[in-house]
């Protein structure tokens, strides 16, 4: 008998009014403008991934796709890396929306995260994502 091993990852990307927010230095965004965000949520493990909850300490009304209206920040279902979402399977990807309030000018906010996986709960706990993103006042 062969035994698999199984990897556990996933990967966030974010984005801020399209712009990858996760490379330094951060986005530059107008100052007194809503920033529209986007979570590109990938599983790059082998394994099924359940209800990845996706969350910013300032972004708000954040949906994911196939979410319960209860908890639309929540993610039900990530296929294994590679899943395409074809035949019913889940994909390995998700993107999620929210929008952050407008930062007055020269105001910062950085995000930081890490990722743990707890095989006594078999979930990851204290995922998050890391980025920065300074506001910056808008060209007159």
């Amino acid at each position: 008998m062969r035994l698999l091993r199984r990897r556990l990852g996933v990967s966030i990307v974010k984005s801020l009014n399209g712009d990858d927010a996760n490379t330094a230095p951060g986005v530059s965004v107008a100052a007194g403008s809503p920033v529209a965000v986007t979570f590109v949520v990938s599983n790059t493990g082998t394994s099924y991934l359940a209800n990845v909850t996706v969350t910013d300490s300032l972004a708000t009304g954040i949906t994911c796709p196939g979410a319960d209206p209860a908890t639309p920040n929540v993610i039900p279902l990530l296929g294994p890396a590679g899943s395409s979402g074809v035949d019913g399977q889940p994909s390995a990807v998700a993107t999620c929306t929210g929008i952050v309030a407008a930062l007055a000018a020269g105001a910062t906010h950085v995000d930081t995260g890490s990722g743990v996986w707890d095989s006594g709960v078999g979930r990851w706990v204290d995922s998050g994502v890391g980025c920065r993103w300074p506001a910056v006042a808008a060209p007159v």
